[in-house]
């Protein structure tokens, strides 16, 4: 009976996959061999499948490596694109606003004279326009100022002239009418010539 359990179970034993020491423990005659041989190839199929394994977690670690490298470089170089586009964008329009201010201070000769190509261009051009406009309708209103104060002036000179004239001609006519009037209304004169 003991005889025939130790078959039986070599006979499991050859009939399931070699473990590790499953051929150090048999010490039996043919069955060892084949056991000892399945035990290898057994080994030496875990070994290929540990180094295809380790060799998939090497290309997997440098794919993901290489993966991350190009990640963090393409973020840098979009952060580089996106700086070098704002300043593009907002230096022309600190220097209008800075144009703006300079003139709202009182400089009229403040230019932006940005030439560009884009809407920035059109408003910076636009903005220049009007203040040229601006500085041309300043010196207009100050000629046209200046001949009004010249007028004013003129017109000063002719209502006194004009106040003289009519003050000397007051005196005149008034002092030969005293003279008419009080001859006109004196007791000396005939009662007829008054009539």
């Amino acid at each position: 009976v003991l005889q025939a359990q130790r078959v039986t179970a070599g006979t499991r034993r050859a009939q399931a996959p070699a473990r590790h020491g499953d051929a150090l423990r048999d010490q039996g005659g043919v069955g060892d061999v084949a056991a000892l041989k399945r035990h290898v190839d057994l080994l030496l199929e875990q070994i290929g499948r540990r180094r295809g394994q380790d060799e998939l977690d090497e290309s997997a670690r440098t794919l993901r490596n290489r993966v991350l490298t190009v990640l963090a470089l393409t973020l840098l170089l979009s952060l580089a694109l996106v700086y070098v586009f704002v300043k593009k964008l907002t230096d022309p329009l600190m220097h209008l606003s800075t144009t703006a201010l300079r003139v709202e201070q009182g400089d009229l000769d403040a230019r932006c004279a940005l030439r560009r190509d884009d809407e920035i261009g059109v408003v910076s051009t636009a903005f220049d326009g009007m203040m040229n406009r601006l500085q041309d309708n300043i010196r207009r209103v100050g000629e046209r100022t200046a001949e009004l104060e010249k007028a004013y002036e003129e017109l000063k000179e002719l209502d006194q002239l004009k106040s003289d004239f009519l003050s000397t001609v007051s005196h005149e006519l008034r002092t030969p009418m005293t003279s008419v009037v009080g001859f006109v209304t004196s007791p000396s004169l005939p009662p007829d010539w008054a009539k």
